[in-house]
Protein backbone atom coordinates (compact mmCIF):
# COMPACT_ATOMS: atom_id res chain seq x y z
CA UNK A 1 0.00 0.00 0.00
CA UNK A 2 1.39 3.40 -0.91
CA UNK A 3 2.39 5.69 1.91
CA UNK A 4 0.44 8.88 1.25
CA UNK A 5 2.52 10.75 3.79
CA UNK A 6 5.53 10.80 1.47
CA UNK A 7 4.07 13.71 -0.47
CA UNK A 8 4.27 16.18 2.40
CA UNK A 9 5.70 19.67 2.10
CA UNK A 10 7.44 21.92 4.59
CA UNK A 11 6.12 25.40 5.29
CA UNK A 12 8.01 28.45 6.51
CA UNK A 13 6.72 28.19 10.09
CA UNK A 14 7.92 24.60 10.36
CA UNK A 15 11.34 25.58 8.98
CA UNK A 16 11.60 28.34 11.59
CA UNK A 17 10.78 25.88 14.33
CA UNK A 18 13.42 23.49 13.03
CA UNK A 19 16.05 26.23 13.05
CA UNK A 20 15.34 26.94 16.69
CA UNK A 21 12.84 29.80 16.85
CA UNK A 22 11.18 29.40 20.25
CA UNK A 23 13.95 27.12 21.45
CA UNK A 24 13.15 23.82 19.71
CA UNK A 25 16.60 23.24 18.23
CA UNK A 26 18.32 23.78 21.55
CA UNK A 27 15.93 21.58 23.51
CA UNK A 28 16.02 18.76 20.98
CA UNK A 29 19.78 18.93 20.92
CA UNK A 30 19.90 18.35 24.67
CA UNK A 31 17.72 15.29 24.15
CA UNK A 32 19.89 13.65 21.56
CA UNK A 33 19.43 15.74 18.48
CA UNK A 34 16.72 16.49 15.95
CA UNK A 35 16.33 15.00 12.51
CA UNK A 36 14.86 18.11 11.03
CA UNK A 37 11.43 19.69 10.76
CA UNK A 38 9.57 17.57 8.26
CA UNK A 39 5.91 18.50 8.32
CA UNK A 40 2.84 18.35 6.17
CA UNK A 41 2.58 22.00 5.28
CA UNK A 42 -0.33 22.73 7.57
CA UNK A 43 1.35 25.28 9.78
CA UNK A 44 3.03 25.29 13.16
CA UNK A 45 1.77 26.24 16.58
CA UNK A 46 1.70 29.65 18.21
CA UNK A 47 0.04 30.75 21.42
CA UNK A 48 -0.72 29.35 24.82
CA UNK A 49 -1.59 25.66 24.58
CA UNK A 50 -1.56 26.00 20.81
CA UNK A 51 -4.39 28.52 20.54
CA UNK A 52 -4.09 30.89 17.62
CA UNK A 53 -4.40 34.61 17.99
CA UNK A 54 -7.92 35.97 18.02
CA UNK A 55 -9.63 33.62 15.53
CA UNK A 56 -10.52 30.79 17.89
CA UNK A 57 -8.25 28.58 15.77
CA UNK A 58 -5.81 26.10 17.34
CA UNK A 59 -2.52 25.79 15.47
CA UNK A 60 -0.81 22.69 16.81
CA UNK A 61 2.43 20.86 16.16
CA UNK A 62 2.37 17.12 16.85
CA UNK A 63 5.84 15.80 17.64
CA UNK A 64 6.85 12.49 16.10
CA UNK A 65 9.88 10.25 15.91
CA UNK A 66 12.33 10.47 13.01
CA UNK A 67 11.33 10.56 9.35
CA UNK A 68 10.54 7.13 7.94
CA UNK A 69 9.08 5.79 11.19
CA UNK A 70 5.52 4.70 11.95
CA UNK A 71 5.20 7.59 14.41
CA UNK A 72 6.02 10.20 11.78
CA UNK A 73 3.69 8.71 9.17
CA UNK A 74 0.93 8.60 11.77
CA UNK A 75 1.57 12.23 12.76
CA UNK A 76 1.29 13.34 9.15
CA UNK A 77 -1.88 11.27 8.66
CA UNK A 78 -3.52 12.75 11.76
CA UNK A 79 -2.53 16.26 10.70
CA UNK A 80 -3.92 15.95 7.20
CA UNK A 81 -7.19 14.40 8.33
CA UNK A 82 -7.67 17.07 11.01
CA UNK A 83 -6.86 19.86 8.57
CA UNK A 84 -9.40 18.52 6.10
CA UNK A 85 -12.28 18.01 8.52
CA UNK A 86 -11.88 20.44 11.43
CA UNK A 87 -12.69 24.15 11.44
CA UNK A 88 -11.18 24.50 14.91
CA UNK A 89 -7.70 22.92 14.57
CA UNK A 90 -4.83 23.12 12.13
CA UNK A 91 -1.95 20.70 12.73
CA UNK A 92 1.50 19.90 11.36
CA UNK A 93 3.86 17.01 12.10
CA UNK A 94 7.39 17.71 13.35
CA UNK A 95 10.16 15.13 13.69
CA UNK A 96 12.35 14.93 16.78
CA UNK A 97 15.18 12.79 18.10
CA UNK A 98 12.74 10.05 19.14
CA UNK A 99 9.49 9.50 21.00
CA UNK A 100 11.19 10.46 24.26
CA UNK A 101 12.29 13.75 22.74
CA UNK A 102 8.75 14.30 21.42
CA UNK A 103 7.32 13.83 24.91
CA UNK A 104 9.85 16.19 26.48
CA UNK A 105 9.19 18.89 23.87
CA UNK A 106 5.47 18.56 24.51
CA UNK A 107 5.90 18.67 28.29
CA UNK A 108 8.03 21.83 27.95
CA UNK A 109 5.39 23.55 25.80
CA UNK A 110 7.37 23.50 22.55
CA UNK A 111 4.91 21.13 20.83
CA UNK A 112 1.23 20.82 21.60
CA UNK A 113 0.85 17.04 21.09
CA UNK A 114 3.00 13.96 20.57
CA UNK A 115 2.92 10.48 19.07
CA UNK A 116 4.30 8.61 22.05
CA UNK A 117 4.01 5.24 23.80
CA UNK A 118 2.47 3.76 26.92
CA UNK A 119 6.02 3.17 28.17
CA UNK A 120 6.79 6.89 28.02
CA UNK A 121 3.48 8.00 29.55
CA UNK A 122 4.13 5.70 32.48
CA UNK A 123 7.69 6.93 33.01
CA UNK A 124 6.89 10.62 32.55
CA UNK A 125 4.01 10.57 35.04
CA UNK A 126 6.23 8.76 37.57
CA UNK A 127 9.07 11.27 36.90
CA UNK A 128 11.63 8.52 36.39
CA UNK A 129 14.52 8.37 33.92
CA UNK A 130 14.76 9.99 31.49
CA UNK A 131 11.90 12.27 32.66
CA UNK A 132 12.99 13.24 36.17
CA UNK A 133 12.42 16.94 35.40
CA UNK A 134 9.01 16.60 33.73
CA UNK A 135 6.42 18.25 35.98
CA UNK A 136 3.57 18.21 33.46
CA UNK A 137 0.98 15.44 33.60
CA UNK A 138 0.84 13.64 30.25
CA UNK A 139 -2.61 12.39 29.25
CA UNK A 140 -3.75 9.88 26.64
CA UNK A 141 -6.32 10.17 23.84
CA UNK A 142 -6.26 7.06 21.63
CA UNK A 143 -3.94 4.22 20.64
CA UNK A 144 -3.41 3.53 16.96
CA UNK A 145 -1.00 0.57 16.66
CA UNK A 146 1.48 -1.58 18.52
CA UNK A 147 5.21 -1.76 17.91
CA UNK A 148 6.81 -5.11 18.54
CA UNK A 149 10.51 -4.76 19.41
CA UNK A 150 12.87 -7.66 18.75
CA UNK A 151 16.52 -8.31 17.80
CA UNK A 152 17.93 -9.45 14.46
CA UNK A 153 21.52 -10.40 13.59
CA UNK A 154 23.26 -10.28 10.22
CA UNK A 155 23.79 -13.89 9.14
CA UNK A 156 27.34 -13.29 7.89
CA UNK A 157 28.44 -11.50 11.08
CA UNK A 158 30.18 -14.55 12.52
CA UNK A 159 27.56 -15.02 15.22
CA UNK A 160 26.51 -18.56 14.30
CA UNK A 161 26.26 -19.70 17.91
CA UNK A 162 24.30 -16.67 19.05
CA UNK A 163 20.69 -17.79 19.44
CA UNK A 164 19.63 -15.68 22.45
CA UNK A 165 20.72 -12.42 24.03
CA UNK A 166 22.59 -14.40 26.68
CA UNK A 167 24.89 -15.71 23.92
CA UNK A 168 25.87 -12.26 22.59
CA UNK A 169 29.58 -11.45 23.17
CA UNK A 170 29.68 -8.19 25.17
CA UNK A 171 31.86 -6.43 22.57
CA UNK A 172 29.47 -7.11 19.67
CA UNK A 173 28.70 -3.88 17.74
CA UNK A 174 24.98 -3.45 18.23
CA UNK A 175 22.19 -0.82 17.94
CA UNK A 176 18.93 -0.52 19.84
CA UNK A 177 18.09 2.69 17.99
CA UNK A 178 18.52 6.18 19.35
CA UNK A 179 18.80 6.56 23.11
CA UNK A 180 15.84 8.96 23.43
CA UNK A 181 13.35 6.49 21.94
CA UNK A 182 10.97 3.97 23.46
CA UNK A 183 13.06 1.34 21.65
CA UNK A 184 16.01 1.93 23.97
CA UNK A 185 13.96 1.75 27.16
CA UNK A 186 12.32 -1.44 25.91
CA UNK A 187 15.70 -2.97 25.05
CA UNK A 188 17.05 -2.35 28.54
CA UNK A 189 13.95 -3.91 30.10
CA UNK A 190 14.06 -6.91 27.76
CA UNK A 191 17.73 -7.54 28.53
CA UNK A 192 17.17 -7.31 32.28
CA UNK A 193 14.19 -9.66 32.07
CA UNK A 194 16.48 -12.05 30.21
CA UNK A 195 18.94 -12.06 33.11
CA UNK A 196 21.49 -9.47 31.91
CA UNK A 197 22.26 -6.96 34.66
CA UNK A 198 23.21 -3.38 33.74
CA UNK A 199 22.88 -4.07 29.98
CA UNK A 200 24.19 -0.65 28.91
CA UNK A 201 27.42 -1.46 30.77
CA UNK A 202 27.48 -5.17 29.95
CA UNK A 203 27.46 -4.46 26.21
CA UNK A 204 30.47 -2.31 25.46
CA UNK A 205 29.81 -1.38 21.81
CA UNK A 206 26.28 0.02 21.72
CA UNK A 207 25.83 2.40 18.77
CA UNK A 208 23.40 5.34 18.95
CA UNK A 209 21.76 5.06 15.50
CA UNK A 210 18.43 6.54 14.40
CA UNK A 211 15.84 3.79 14.20
CA UNK A 212 15.25 4.07 10.46
CA UNK A 213 19.02 4.08 9.74
CA UNK A 214 19.61 0.69 11.36
CA UNK A 215 19.03 -1.33 8.18
CA UNK A 216 21.80 0.54 6.38
CA UNK A 217 24.14 0.18 9.35
CA UNK A 218 23.56 -3.58 9.44
CA UNK A 219 23.96 -3.95 5.68
CA UNK A 220 27.22 -1.99 5.69
CA UNK A 221 28.63 -4.06 8.57
CA UNK A 222 28.85 -1.16 11.01
CA UNK A 223 26.80 -3.22 13.47
CA UNK A 224 26.05 -6.94 13.73
CA UNK A 225 22.75 -6.82 15.64
CA UNK A 226 19.92 -4.29 15.50
CA UNK A 227 16.51 -3.78 17.07
CA UNK A 228 13.81 -3.56 14.39
CA UNK A 229 10.08 -3.77 15.01
CA UNK A 230 6.89 -4.83 13.35
CA UNK A 231 3.55 -3.11 13.77
CA UNK A 232 0.66 -5.14 15.14
CA UNK A 233 2.93 -8.25 14.95
CA UNK A 234 2.40 -8.47 11.19
CA UNK A 235 3.30 -5.29 9.30
CA UNK A 236 6.74 -4.12 8.18
CA UNK A 237 7.22 -0.43 7.57
CA UNK A 238 9.52 1.00 4.94
CA UNK A 239 12.93 0.69 6.57
CA UNK A 240 12.15 -2.82 7.87
CA UNK A 241 11.06 -3.82 4.36
CA UNK A 242 14.44 -2.52 3.19
CA UNK A 243 16.13 -4.64 5.86
CA UNK A 244 14.22 -7.72 4.72
CA UNK A 245 15.10 -7.11 1.07
CA UNK A 246 18.81 -6.35 1.46
CA UNK A 247 20.24 -8.25 4.46
CA UNK A 248 20.06 -11.93 5.39
CA UNK A 249 18.89 -11.95 9.00
CA UNK A 250 17.94 -14.28 11.84
CA UNK A 251 16.38 -13.54 15.26
CA UNK A 252 18.41 -13.27 18.45
CA UNK A 253 15.75 -14.02 21.02
CA UNK A 254 15.12 -12.66 24.47
CA UNK A 255 14.69 -15.35 27.10
CA UNK A 256 11.85 -13.93 29.20
CA UNK A 257 8.44 -15.57 29.37
CA UNK A 258 4.92 -14.17 29.43
CA UNK A 259 4.92 -14.79 33.17
CA UNK A 260 8.12 -12.76 33.59
CA UNK A 261 6.37 -9.74 32.08
CA UNK A 262 3.86 -9.70 34.93
CA UNK A 263 6.68 -8.33 37.08
CA UNK A 264 7.95 -5.90 34.43
CA UNK A 265 8.41 -2.25 35.35
CA UNK A 266 7.15 -1.27 31.88
CA UNK A 267 3.59 -1.53 30.47
CA UNK A 268 4.47 -4.07 27.77
CA UNK A 269 3.09 -7.36 26.48
CA UNK A 270 4.69 -10.56 25.22
CA UNK A 271 4.64 -11.24 21.49
CA UNK A 272 6.08 -13.57 18.87
CA UNK A 273 6.74 -12.55 15.28
CA UNK A 274 6.14 -15.39 12.87
CA UNK A 275 8.84 -16.29 10.31
CA UNK A 276 6.08 -15.83 7.70
CA UNK A 277 6.22 -12.07 8.25
CA UNK A 278 9.54 -12.00 6.39
CA UNK A 279 9.91 -12.35 2.61
CA UNK A 280 13.25 -14.11 3.08
CA UNK A 281 13.64 -17.47 4.78
CA UNK A 282 13.78 -16.89 8.52
CA UNK A 283 13.88 -20.14 10.45
CA UNK A 284 12.27 -19.32 13.82
CA UNK A 285 9.88 -16.87 15.50
CA UNK A 286 11.28 -13.77 17.15
CA UNK A 287 10.33 -12.98 20.74
CA UNK A 288 9.17 -9.40 21.10
CA UNK A 289 8.15 -6.83 23.65
CA UNK A 290 4.93 -5.19 22.49
CA UNK A 291 4.00 -1.62 23.39
CA UNK A 292 1.07 0.58 22.42
CA UNK A 293 1.51 3.81 20.45
CA UNK A 294 -0.85 6.68 21.20
CA UNK A 295 -1.37 10.42 20.88
CA UNK A 296 -0.68 12.34 24.08
CA UNK A 297 -1.40 15.87 25.31
CA UNK A 298 -0.44 17.86 28.39
CA UNK A 299 -3.26 17.65 30.91
CA UNK A 300 -4.03 21.38 30.73
CA UNK A 301 -4.72 21.38 26.98
CA UNK A 302 -8.19 22.78 26.30
CA UNK A 303 -10.86 20.08 26.72
CA UNK A 304 -12.98 21.27 23.80
CA UNK A 305 -10.01 21.24 21.44
CA UNK A 306 -8.88 17.73 22.45
CA UNK A 307 -12.48 16.51 22.11
CA UNK A 308 -12.55 17.99 18.60
CA UNK A 309 -9.23 16.32 17.74
CA UNK A 310 -10.26 12.92 19.10
CA UNK A 311 -13.69 13.02 17.46
CA UNK A 312 -12.27 14.16 14.12
CA UNK A 313 -9.70 11.37 13.96
CA UNK A 314 -11.90 8.55 15.23
CA UNK A 315 -14.96 9.58 13.22
CA UNK A 316 -12.73 9.60 10.14
CA UNK A 317 -10.51 6.67 11.04
CA UNK A 318 -11.19 5.06 7.65
CA UNK A 319 -9.22 7.90 6.06
CA UNK A 320 -6.32 7.43 8.46
CA UNK A 321 -6.36 3.70 7.61
CA UNK A 322 -5.49 4.55 4.00
CA UNK A 323 -2.13 6.14 4.79
CA UNK A 324 -0.22 2.95 5.51
CA UNK A 325 -0.88 -0.72 6.15
CA UNK A 326 0.13 -0.43 9.79
CA UNK A 327 -2.56 2.22 10.41
CA UNK A 328 -5.38 -0.01 9.20
CA UNK A 329 -6.40 -1.11 12.70
CA UNK A 330 -7.26 2.38 13.97
CA UNK A 331 -10.94 2.56 14.90
CA UNK A 332 -12.97 3.85 17.88
CA UNK A 333 -12.75 0.38 19.42
CA UNK A 334 -9.03 -0.18 18.81
CA UNK A 335 -8.41 3.32 20.18
CA UNK A 336 -8.85 1.99 23.72
CA UNK A 337 -7.19 -1.39 23.30
CA UNK A 338 -3.58 -0.35 23.92
CA UNK A 339 -3.97 2.67 26.19
CA UNK A 340 -2.10 2.54 29.48
CA UNK A 341 -4.56 1.29 32.10
CA UNK A 342 -2.94 2.06 35.43
CA UNK A 343 -2.66 4.75 38.08
CA UNK A 344 -0.09 6.49 35.85
CA UNK A 345 -2.20 6.70 32.69
CA UNK A 346 -4.94 9.35 32.85
CA UNK A 347 -7.19 9.94 29.84
CA UNK A 348 -7.57 13.55 28.71
CA UNK A 349 -11.06 14.90 29.58
CA UNK A 350 -11.69 15.72 25.92
CA UNK A 351 -11.07 12.11 24.89
CA UNK A 352 -13.03 10.83 27.90
CA UNK A 353 -16.02 12.86 26.76
CA UNK A 354 -15.87 11.32 23.28
CA UNK A 355 -15.71 7.77 24.65
CA UNK A 356 -18.61 8.33 27.05
CA UNK A 357 -20.76 9.87 24.32
CA UNK A 358 -20.16 6.78 22.20
CA UNK A 359 -20.60 4.20 25.00
CA UNK A 360 -16.95 3.17 24.76
CA UNK A 361 -15.73 4.23 28.20
CA UNK A 362 -14.80 1.39 30.55
CA UNK A 363 -14.04 1.27 34.25
CA UNK A 364 -10.44 0.19 33.70
CA UNK A 365 -9.67 3.62 32.22
CA UNK A 366 -8.50 6.43 34.49
CA UNK A 367 -10.08 9.88 34.31
CA UNK A 368 -7.89 12.91 34.91
CA UNK A 369 -10.05 13.90 37.90
CA UNK A 370 -9.41 10.54 39.57
CA UNK A 371 -5.70 10.77 38.77
CA UNK A 372 -5.44 14.19 40.40
CA UNK A 373 -7.41 13.24 43.54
Amino acid sequence: MADRASGRTVDRRTVLRTLGVGGIAGVAGCLGGTNGGDGNGSGGGDGENGSGGGSGQYNWVIGTSSDGTTAHTAGVAFSEVVNEHSDMIQMSAQTSGGTGASLALMAQGENEAGTITTVLVDRANRSVAPFEDVDTTITQTFSYLTLDFHLMKREDAGLDGVETVNDIPPDTPMSWGQRQGTNFEVAIEAMELSGIDNPTEHFTDLRDIAVADQAEALREGRVDIIMPYTANLTSKLGWVQELDATVDIEPVNFTFSEEDLQNSSLPVAYGEISPDVWDQEVTKPATALVTGYLVGFPADTDEEAVYEFTKTILDNSDEVNEYAEYLEKLSPEFALEWLLKSENGPIHPGAERYYKENDLWSDDLLSLDDYED
